[in-house]
């Protein structure tokens, strides 16, 4: 069967989009050392991947959504690992204390943040997770981890099981081969969740951030501009802020504006009125000179 006829076997069954839902929470899942050091059988080569989810981890703090992690840990000589542990042969480095269970460079968990650790592939699986996430009126979880066949594919089915909506990060999952890895977020995609691109969990964090806080003008005017720039549509920015598409063109020339004229706006040295004068161009250098020249 070759490509094309497989995408047109799929969509004739799968491949709805789901789309995001009104409250998030991220997770990182698995992201630990065993994946980092290449003296463990587990590693994978997946540093792109985690430098994916803790870009979308400062995101997400920033916007106040919720921030999980999961990390597998068993008692000495894995009593509670059950079958999972008898599959596998890689799961000692797992046991409590193994340093190969610890998170790696550059990954910090917050004072307020929720550790989830688990000994079996899904976030769910004999946790409190989805208890947890229901306390917290969380009706969206999107995922980042390892590996993308394994323990993000099982939370992934989990997530929709229990109610939840999963949207799966392409760029912040990984595997430790290619194949596995495309088979699996294609499957995830067709059939249990929307695999996005991290600008696209990126913004959703940003409109989260916009529904619980006041979020300055100059902010909402970039970030329109910034989508604009990603590909996106005035039609679809339009319904994802839930706005007119005129105030999406009107915000995107706002935000064309000089970034020295924005922070002059930001800072009440101009005026909206002042502001809005300078959408008539798009050269920055000119728009700070007629600034400069006026009395």
């Amino acid at each position: 069967m070759t490509e094309e006829a497989l995408d047109a076997n799929y969509k004739r069954a799968f491949g709805k989009r789901i789309g995001f839902g009104a409250r998030p929470a991220l997770i990182l899942i698995d992201f630990v050392e065993a994946y980092f050091d290449p003296a463990c059988p587990l590693y994978a080569g997946v540093e792109d991947a985690l430098a994916s989810a803790i870009r979308l981890r400062d995101v997400a703090r920033e916007a106040g959504v919720p921030v999980i992690y999961t990390n597998v840990v068993y008692d000495k000589g894995g009593r509670n690992g059950g079958r999972f542990y008898q599959k596998s042969m890689v799961l000692h480095h797992f046991i409590a204390g193994s340093p190969m269970g610890a998170w790696p460079k550059g990954l910090t968990v917050g004072e307020d943040e929720l550790v989830i650790s688990k000994q079996y592939p899904s976030a769910f699986f004999g946790t409190s997770l989805a208890a947890t996430l229901t306390s917290w009126g969380i009706d969206t979880l999107i995922l980042t981890g390892l590996s993308t066949s394994g323990c993000v594919r099982a939370t992934c089915v989990d997530t929709c099981s229990y109610g939840f909506i999963p949207i799966v990060v392409r760029e912040a999952v990984g595997d430790r081969h290619p194949a596995p890895h495309e088979a699996n977020l294609f499957d995830m995609d067709a059939k249990y969740a929307d695999v996005v691109s991290e600008a696209e969990a990126t913004e959703i964090s940003i409109i989260e951030n916009m529904s619980r806080e006041a979020m300055h003008p100059v902010d909402e005017y970039e970030a329109y501009r910034v989508m604009a720039e990603e590909g996106k549509s005035v039609e679809d920015i339009a319904a994802r802020f839930g706005t007119t598409e005129t105030m999406v063109r009107k915000r995107q020339a706002l935000g064309r504006v000089s970034p020295k004229l924005l922070e002059l706006y930001r800072s009440e040295d101009m005026t909206f009125q002042q502001l809005t004068a300078f959408t008539v161009s798009d050269d920055h250098d000119r728009q700070v000179e007629v600034w400069n020249s006026l009395p």
